[in-house]
């Protein structure tokens, strides 16, 4: 099965998950300078391809207006889980400048972009779709960085990659709880 994205052409069907679809050809993402990078569309119900690939679309064109203004804005974000994992472990700390905070930047590796439904669960008010771009990071080689954008058009969450779209989905907390939620509804009310 394929499926076709106005944004990124053709996407065939994963051999080893039914319903992740991988985009043939990397896409350039301004956020990240135009790196090109691979793009997967998670989770597609069965039934629902055509209206998940329309808001995929969508998602996926706000998250490639963003640029590198916008990366130099969410450094704050990046340098505090670096903080946060150097204040935990015995690391050495890396050549960050606290005066430049888009130097944290150096250090980060985005792999792949994955745009995903977040999952219906209690407390979820949204069933919005997300992009989440994986990286590995030179502070945490196990868990790697996640950052992931509502509707691809802010950053809500910074973590490693442990696969959640929110922080309220990881802690298990009600979306009011949830700072980048709540930034988002501030910045875009519906």
């Amino acid at each position: 099965m394929e499926l076709h994205s106005r944004v990124l052409g053709t996407l065939t069907q994963d051999h080893s998950f039914a319903d992740w679809f991988v985009a043939e050809s990397p896409i350039g993402m301004p956020f990240f300078d135009g790196l090109p990078l691979g793009v997967t569309f998670m989770d597609v119900e069965a039934g629902t391809e055509a209206a998940f690939t329309a808001e995929a679309d969508e998602a996926l064109e706000a998250f490639r207006r963003l640029t590198t203004t916008d990366r130099r804005a969410a450094s704050t974000r990046i340098q505090q889980n670096y903080q946060e994992m150097l204040d935990a472990s015995d690391l050495d700390p890396l050549d960050v400048d606290d005066d430049t905070p888009d130097s944290i930047w150096r250090y980060v590796h985005p792999t792949e972009v994955y745009v995903v439904r977040r999952p219906a669960h209690p407390g979820a008010l949204d069933r919005d779709v997300y992009v989440q771009v994986d990286c590995n990071c030179d502070w945490e080689h196990e868990h790697g960085l996640q950052l992931v954008f509502r509707r691809g058009r802010m950053l809500t969450r910074v973590s490693d990659l442990d696969g959640h779209l929110t922080d309220a989905d990881a802690y298990g907390t009600p979306d009011a709880d949830d700072a980048g939620l709540r930034e988002y509804a501030a910045r875009f009310p519906a």
